[in-house]
């Protein structure tokens, strides 16, 4: 077989077309006759809907380069290089790696490649368990504040979309997910630039996941909440539970994901040096996912196999960004708190996409300086949403009921006087979000709404369910160029929960990135 020496990209064709071959349409784009082109494969494809929809495509071809017009030759591009993990090391140590989410579970992954001793341990259950939990949620208001849709193998991202693109342009990226599409013997996860795999997928991906880190030598343990770290002088030398057992090691790796917050006042009362986020808070948008899809698709709504439809809108209001974000198309709005008597949600759906109905974010993003003067400190995001939660719950009437409130009553400042149907597992509450919002937040998402139902005036038909208080980290740990938090040998902040991500494959290239140094320090 000939070897594949360049990438041609921008390669169109209709969605639900079979013909042309993608080898007779290299050949049309580069103008020559398919017999020159020696080999191709699929490298990369994305969904184009601005028109009719069409596969725009990344191919890897096998051709001799200097045949083609010098107008074609620059169509193409030599392939991108590898990453391959860091070979193992001569000395072996031991980390414990606190948090088994993505960031978690990728340093475990390059770590033990490398033969390195690796403990995880995770305040929530393993996967197949922690679904019992969910499901009592759901179906019963009943929170477990240790394993629950945050707080688990995987973490967050275990019950969401389960996006797996980013937008940070790196080697170890495409490395990543060809892992992940092997371990569920899936090609499109590495070939798709949209990829998702939702959460049943994302169980079965976890468990699959957990199998190979534990053929490598990775030791788990789950149900174990971490209560302080171990500190001697400037040295972190291991950790102490909840249940007072410590374990020891060489190297902590701080993975906690977003909603450590037991553990987040535990550390700077420790010392630990961290400053405050920029954050986020707003609402959960929800719409029938036919609506979506005449607004995105047009005319080509009805073309066999086309995928839900997504959107992405923007309307900031003076100099606040305010946008949508994770948008779950076919999807359910969830409860996803943490704590009793507050409130938060999110956005799931499976790998199909098959719900009826699609739901997105619609945030606003501030910062320490919008608070009242009783939050400061490097924790004052934390409890300003903690606050804003209690708020919300209370509002709805508890038991992880949800305010919600029809677009266009949020609009016209009243509460509506009835709810239309919704994905949301727990029962809504008609409640004026004017009322309990905060003045900034209010402000801002009436704009942006008020803005895109006059774009798009079907969307009107829409409901808000309320809060969306944690889309991204509220803190940093801060940390220097070689991972290490300031003033503590030994401390390896990483992920989301660290203030270094955002997202799945984010959270898991600041992991792979932080183990290549940990082992490539001991070559």
């Amino acid at each position: 077989m000939p070897v594949l020496n360049y990438r041609l990209a921008e390669v169109r064709r209709p969605f639900g077309e079979e013909k042309p071959t993608l080898l007779e349409l290299a050949a049309e784009r580069l103008m020559v006759n398919p017999e020159k082109i020696k080999a191709i494969s699929l490298a990369r494809r994305s969904l184009d809907v601005r028109h009719r929809p069409t596969w725009v495509y990344g191919l890897n071809v096998a051709i001799d380069a200097g045949a083609l017009k010098p107008e074609k030759r620059q169509l193409l591009r030599p392939l991108p290089a590898l990453w391959t993990p860091p070979p193992p090391a001569g000395k072996k140590k031991s980390y414990i790696i606190i948090g088994a989410g993505p960031a978690g579970l990728s340093a475990a992954y390059i770590l033990a490649l490398a033969g390195q001793e690796v403990t995880i341990i995770e305040q929530g259950k393993m996967v197949e368990e922690r679904s019992h939990d969910v499901a009592a949620l759901f179906q019963n208001g009943e929170l477990n504040e240790s394993s629950n849709l945050s707080f688990g193998e995987g973490g967050a991202g275990t019950y969401s979309d389960g996006k797996i693109y980013t937008r940070r342009a790196d080697l170890r990226v495409d490395w990543f997910l060809a892992e992940l599409a092997r371990f569920l013997d899936e090609e499109s996860l590495a070939i798709d630039y949209h990829a998702h795999i939702g959460t049943d997928r994302l169980v079965t991906l976890l468990a699959s996941w957990r199998r190979r880190l534990i053929e490598l030598g990775v030791t788990f343990i789950f149900n174990t909440a971490v209560k302080r770290l171990i500190i001697e002088g400037d040295r972190v030398l291991g950790v102490l539970t909840e249940g007072g057992e410590r374990y020891w090691a060489t190297g902590t790796i701080l993975a906690t994901g977003n909603s450590a917050r037991r553990l987040w006042a535990e550390l700077y009362r420790q010392g630990i040096a961290m400053e405050p986020m920029p954050a986020a808070l707003g609402v959960r948008v929800e719409h029938k996912q036919k609506l979506i899809n005449e607004w995105r698709y047009g005319k080509w709504a009805n073309l066999p196999g086309l995928p839900a439809a997504e959107y992405f809108y923007s309307a900031p209001l003076g100099g606040r960004p305010c946008h949508t974000f994770c948008m779950c198309p076919g999807g359910l709005v969830i409860p996803t708190p943490t704590e009793a008597g507050g409130l938060t949600v999110n956005g799931m759906s499976g790998s199909k996409r098959a719900s009826p109905f699609a739901n997105a974010a619609f945030i606003c993003e501030y910062g320490a300086q919008d608070l009242p003067a009783a939050f400061s400190g490097p924790l004052a995001i934390m409890e300003f949403q903690r606050a804003l939660e209690k708020r919300f719950f209370a509002a709805a009437g508890g038991e992880f009921a949800a305010p919600a409130q029809k677009i266009t009553d949020f609009i016209g400042e009243k509460t509506s006087a009835a709810l239309p149907l919704s994905s949301y597992r727990r029962p809504l509450a008609s409640v004026n979000f004017g009322e309990i919002m905060p003045g900034f937040a209010k402000d801002a998402l009436k704009h942006a709404l008020n803005k895109l139902v006059s774009e798009v005036p079907p969307l009107r038909e829409g409901l808000l369910i309320g809060l969306e208080s944690r889309p991204s980290n509220p803190l940093r740990i801060l940390r220097d160029e070689h991972f290490t938090a300031l003033g503590k040998s030994g401390l390896y902040p990483i992920g989301e929960g660290s203030g270094y991500a955002s997202g799945i494959t984010s959270s898991a290239l600041d992991g792979i990135m932080l183990a290549e140094k940990l082992v490539t320090s001991l070559q």
